[in-house]
C-alpha cells in the first residue's frame, strides 16, 4: 500500500501483473493479509490494467479481503464496478461496504441507481437500499429521482423512498415538493386500507 501512495510513477511501477499473480496464490493468514493489502493498493493506484485483479479480489472467499476490494472499487470510481457493487447490496455481509462504495461515486451513478430502482424485475433488497444511497449523495437530482419513483414503484419500496426524502429535508439548499409526498402518503394509506378490507 505504501508503494501505491507514492507520487513517483517509477515507484508505482513496482506493482505489476507478475507481482499480483504471485500475491493472489498465497494461502493462510499471511495470504489473506497480503490480498487485503493488494486490494487497498489497487484502489489507490487506480490503474485500469489492474481492474480484473480487483474484481477477482471482490469475489475472494475471505470476507475481509472481499470487503477491502469492494471499498477499493469505490475509491477507483470506475463505472465498470457499478453493476457488481449494486448486486452486492443483496448480500447482507457486504451491503454496508457496497453501499459506502457506491456513495463514493456520487452523482456519476445516479442514472444507474434510477434505472435499477425503476426496473420491473430485480431484487427487492437491492431496490430498498438504493434510496439510502441517493439520500447520502444528497443533491437535487437525488430528490427528483426519489420523487419520480415514488408513484412508479411497488408499495414495499415507497417507505424507504419516503424515509430518504424525509432525511433530505435537513438540507436547506434542496427543494422538496411536499404536496407530492403527502399525496403519495395518502395513496399508500389508501392502498394499505384496501388490502386490509
Amino acid at each position: 500500500v505504501c508503494i501505491a501512495h507514492q507520487d513517483n510513477p517509477d515507484v508505482g511501477s513496482l506493482i505489476d501483473v507478475e507481482l499480483l499473480e504471485t500475491l493472489l496464490v498465497f494461502d493462510g493468514d499471511d495470504g489473506g493479509l497480503l490480498r487485503v493489502q493488494m486490494a487497498r493498493a489497487l484502489g489507490t493506484l487506480n490503474e485500469p490494467a489492474f481492474r480484473p485483479y480487483l474484481l477477482q479480489l471482490m469475489r475472494d472467499p475471505s470476507t475481509v479481503v472481499a470487503g477491502a476490494a469492494i471499498e477499493s472499487a469505490g475509491v477507483t470510481r470506475d463505472p465498470e464496478f457499478v453493476p457488481y457493487l449494486i448486486d452486492l447490496l443483496a448480500v447482507s455481509t457486504f451491503r454496508r461496504v457496497a453501499l459506502q462504495a457506491l456513495v463514493t461515486y456520487g452523482a456519476q451513478i445516479q442514472g444507474a441507481l434510477q434505472k435499477t430502482l425503476l426496473e420491473d424485475a430485480g431484487n427487492i433488497v437491492i431496490k430498498q437500499t438504493l434510496p439510502r444511497i441517493l439520500r447520502q449523495i444528497a443533491n437535487q437530482t437525488s430528490i427528483e429521482i426519489l420523487l419520480g419513483a415514488l408513484d412508479q414503484v411497488q408499495p414495499a419500496l415507497q417507505y424507504p423512498i419516503i424515509k430518504a426524502l424525509n432525511k433530505l429535508r435537513l438540507y436547506p439548499q434542496l427543494e422538496i415538493d411536499e404536496e407530492r409526498i403527502n399525496a403519495s402518503l395518502i395513496h399508500e394509506a389508501q392502498t394499505y386500507y384496501a388490502m386490509q378490507t
